[in-house]
């Protein structure tokens, strides 16, 4: 009987420590998840600030021949074209820099891409800037993207 009641001891602990185990992974798996979301958002936010809204394009210095010098991506750049209607109320001579983010915080930055207004005025940007309307998603997409490439 003393066997027994040994062996089930034994077994017990081992059942313990294999469920101990597999608890302390957990952790380790959820952040390695929250990792490679936190990359897919960041390749999200490229994709749409590359080649959806374009903000690469004015918000980067140009080559000699109008291209955005990649080097200098998001560091601010001139506005290459005017205001078409002589009436239109503002329009930017230069885009700011936004690498990361400039100054101003992320969540200033997703008020402005999801609702087109700029918090800190409570009006829309000035022109040529679009008065965007991108989701939640897409918004903290593009954020992760720009605070990515401080680091």
């Amino acid at each position: 009987m003393r066997r027994i009641v040994t062996f089930a001891s034994i077994g017990t602990v081992l059942t313990l420590a294999a469920l101990f185990a597999l608890l302390r992974s957990i952790p380790a798996a959820s952040a390695q998840a929250d990792s490679a979301s936190n990359a897919d958002q960041i390749r999200r936010g490229e994709y749409l600030a590359h080649s959806v809204a374009m903000c690469v394009v004015c918000h980067s210095p140009k080559d000699e021949h109008g291209q955005p010098i990649l080097s200098q991506q998001f560091e601010g750049g001139v506005i290459p074209a005017k205001a078409t209607y002589p009436k239109m109320a503002t329009w930017a001579s230069h885009a700011p820099a936004l690498g990361p983010l400039a100054g101003g915080t992320g969540e200033d930055v997703v008020t402005l891409l999801m609702t087109g207004i700029v918090p800190r005025t409570g009006k829309p940007p000035r022109g040529p800037m679009p008065p965007f309307r991108l989701s939640d998603e897409d918004a903290r997409a593009v954020v992760a993207y720009l605070q990515s490439l401080g680091s």
